[in-house]
Parts: structure tokens; C-alpha cells; sequence
């Protein structure tokens, strides 16, 4: 672990990206598009979530989500679909809200200081963007230490992407 500590702090990954420049390649190899906050409402129950520092939502197009998630992903959002027309107890509203949700992907980003990301949801199933949302999102360089657990598997997904 010691050897991919200096190999990243030696890289030039180790600067962190902003909230603009992680928003941007969203933006530009996601084809992600700015939704407000008012799409990401119902986190505002949520514990994990800091409503208030909310910064940026997007939503990812379908056609992209196909590509994104894995085989067995995509058989999984299918067999949710299938499921939620077999549900009587829904009006075709409620289905057809819930079926979109299936489809697309919904990225909210948090920000206390609004210069980089601190906290992010994704909203829809894909290890691969969860993945890249980890990378993008990067690691305070104060936390740069081995007894940090967060940046140890930062470290860990790096070296699995080959970046270091």
C-alpha cells in the first residue's frame, strides 16, 4: 500500500477536481443533464444527505444508462420494470414515474465550500459510474494517509483502473 501512496502522490491525479470540472465531464462523456433540486425532493428525508449543500443535480439519458451498467444490471432494471406493471395497487402515473426512475440515472453532487465535491448520490444502479463518481470526486489532500481508510481504497481503485 505504502508503494501506491507515493506512486499516487508522485501523479499527478493527486490534484482534485472541483465541482465545475467534475460537473463538466459529467456534462461532456455522460451527456448529463442539469435538473434542479426539486427532481432530488424526497432526500430531504434522508439522513445521508445534506439537502442544504446540494450543488448540482443531473440526469443521465437512458441510452447512455444502457451502456453504463453492466449485462446483469440491465437484466435487473428489466426485471424491476416487469414487476412494476404486474403492482395493481399503482395508477399508470405512479408506474410510469417509477419505470423512468429504472431507466435513467439521477447524480446530485454536495458541496459545503462549493470548490469541491464532499458528498454524492447516485440515484439508479451502475458499479462502473459508482466507480468513476469515486475517482471524480477525489480525496481532501489532508486525508492523505494510510490510516484512512477512505483513501486507501481510493488508492485500491486506482490501481485497479491502472491510473497508478
Amino acid at each position: 500500500m505504502k508503494t501506491l501512496h507515493e506512486r499516487f502522490l508522485r501523479s499527478s491525479l493527486s490534484k482534485r477536481l472541483t465541482l465545475e470540472e467534475v460537473s463538466q465531464h459529467l456534462i461532456e462523456v455522460y451527456q448529463a443533464k442539469l435538473i434542479g433540486k426539486e427532481a432530488v425532493e424526497e432526500m430531504k428525508e434522508d439522513p445521508c444527505v445534506r439537502f442544504d449543500q446540494i450543488r448540482a443535480c443531473f440526469s443521465i439519458p437512458e441510452e447512455v444508462v444502457h451502456q453504463l451498467r453492466s449485462a446483469s444490471e440491465n437484466i435487473e432494471a428489466e426485471e424491476s420494470i416487469k414487476l412494476i406493471f404486474q403492482w395493481v395497487s399503482l395508477s399508470a402515473e405512479d408506474k410510469e414515474q417509477i419505470i423512468q426512475g429504472e431507466k435513467s440515472i439521477k447524480i446530485v453532487l454536495e458541496s459545503a465550500d462549493r470548490r469541491y465535491i464532499d458528498n454524492f448520490t447516485i440515484q439508479g444502479g451502475s458499479e462502473k459510474l459508482l466507480k468513476k463518481m469515486i475517482y471524480l470526486q477525489g480525496i481532501n489532500p489532508s486525508n492523505y494517509t494510510l490510516e484512512n481508510e477512505d483513501y486507501v481504497l481510493y488508492l485500491q481503485l486506482l490501481n485497479e483502473k491502472g491510473l497508478i
